[in-house]
């Protein structure tokens, strides 16, 4: 969606900076988000490791808090 111009990810970007989006919940870890950008606009998962940090990992799943 961000390739073809549908989606434009500015508003999400600004969300995951500012705090607004709190938690992110993930069957995969932050680093695979980063390395296969298929589902996630570039611009948000180079976000990730430097905004979230692993709070805990639960029933196969990723749960990641804003710093």
């Amino acid at each position: 969606l961000v390739g073809n111009g549908t989606l434009d990810p500015a508003p999400l970007v600004e969300r995951l900076k500012d705090g607004r989006i709190k938690w992110l919940v993930f069957r995969r870890s932050i680093e695979f988000h980063h390395e296969n950008t298929g589902c996630w606009p570039p611009e948000a998962t180079s976000l990730f490791p430097k905004y979230f940090e692993l709070a805990s990992t639960e029933a196969g799943l990723f749960i990641y808090r804003h710093r």
